[in-house]
């Protein structure tokens, strides 16, 4: 955190070195992967493991023609929220796209489940 104001500039710079090392780290992004998951039944959990390191997330649903919006989506970080809508969980609207950058994750799932069968969680990982 910078302490604007505080007068503490040994503070503040190490506070900006270590910024400036998490944006290398995040700017080392070398190894895009794209998967997708299959929403084979409707209120049902699906998960999909995120690669080591993944930097920037990005995914959005899908018909099963795979060229139109699919319908709303449930997900979450932890197991058994997703199927029932046992908070906590989020909402991703169907059309709507999900995408988070500057992350280092390390052992992480997404959990996932639509209202309609046959929709797919098209996904970009980048680590």
């Amino acid at each position: 955190m910078i302490r604007i104001g505080s007068g503490d500039l040994a503070g503040m710079s190490a506070d900006i070195a270590l910024m400036k090392a998490d944006l290398a780290t995040v700017a080392a992004s070398t190894t895009c992967t794209h998967d997708s998951i299959t929403l084979t039944a409707a209120n049902t959990q699906y998960s999909k493991a995120i690669p080591e390191n993944c930097k920037k997330l990005t995914f959005r649903v899908v018909d099963s023609t795979k060229l139109n919006a699919g319908s709303d989506i449930r997900y979450a970080w932890a197991a058994d929220k997703v199927a029932a809508a046992t908070l906590p969980f989020m909402l991703l609207d169907g059309g709507s796209v999900y995408s988070e950058s500057n992350l280092l994750l390390t052992s992480k799932t997404l959990y996932v489940a639509g209202v309609t069968a046959g929709d797919i969680v098209l996904m970009e990982m980048w680590s």
